[in-house]
């Protein structure tokens, strides 16, 4: 459970990054391609992750509270030069 969220956290990532500054490697139309499958691999994992929660089990919901917060300390750094202190970064909700 935990290295779900931390990779439902690495998705969301990637997907700030390449709204950003657009992953070289990818022209235009594979570049939405990807970004199309991210959204679909962190809408499942969101919601795979989600049911986990609802299963009133402590244990597994804190599992999600700790890799969802590990993720976002290892994954969403404030990148330097990428944008000011303070300044919110554009993302989406989930």
């Amino acid at each position: 459970t935990i290295i779900i969220c931390v990779v439902l956290e690495y998705t969301k990532s990637l997907r700030i990054i390449n709204k950003l500054n657009k992953i070289s490697f990818l022209n235009n139309q594979y570049n939405h391609l990807f970004e199309t499958i991210l959204m679909m691999l962190q809408t499942m994992l969101g919601y795979f992750m989600m049911l986990v929660a609802m299963l009133f089990n402590w244990s597994l919901f804190f599992a999600v509270v700790l890799g969802t917060g590990l993720g976002f300390y290892v994954f969403r750094r404030p990148l330097e030069g990428q944008h000011s202190k303070g300044e919110a970064v554009d993302e989406e909700c989930c």
